[in-house]
């Protein structure tokens, strides 16, 4: 028997556990009240994710630098998390619009900020 997965987006066997499936510290992230989730919620932040994204071109930076221009599943990204510093969460020079495989591995510290923030100057 095979099922939809909602992580991946396939047909998985009906067993599948997703590696793209989060974790409760994850989870937690996007449901405690916390500043960052203030600022998650916010209209402002939709506003200026949008604003974002049109600055890059509707574009995952990451795979623009590779040559491969991926437009879809984007994500904006904060270089800085607003955890560590709030007073960055609508700075134009710590957002970056990222595919969510790229957001999840800049998350990861795999991509470093130095490098994202060098492909937010390459816009400019």
């Amino acid at each position: 028997m095979r099922k939809y997965c909602n992580q991946c987006q396939a047909f998985v066997d009906h067993n599948h556990r997703c590696k793209r499936r989060l974790t409760k510290q994850q989870r937690d992230k996007y449901t405690k009240d916390t500043e960052a989730k203030r600022v998650r919620d916010s209209g402002a932040w939709k506003r200026k994710r949008e604003e974002i994204k049109q600055r890059d071109k509707y574009l995952c930076k990451v795979c623009a630098a590779q040559g491969i221009y991926k437009t879809y599943s984007l994500e904006a990204h904060h270089i800085k998390s607003i955890e560590d510093d709030p007073s960055l969460a609508y700075d134009n020079d710590n957002i970056i619009t990222l595919c969510s495989i790229h957001h999840k591995a800049a998350d990861a510290g795999e991509i470093t900020a130095k490098y994202l923030r060098s492909l937010i100057t390459m816009t400019d």
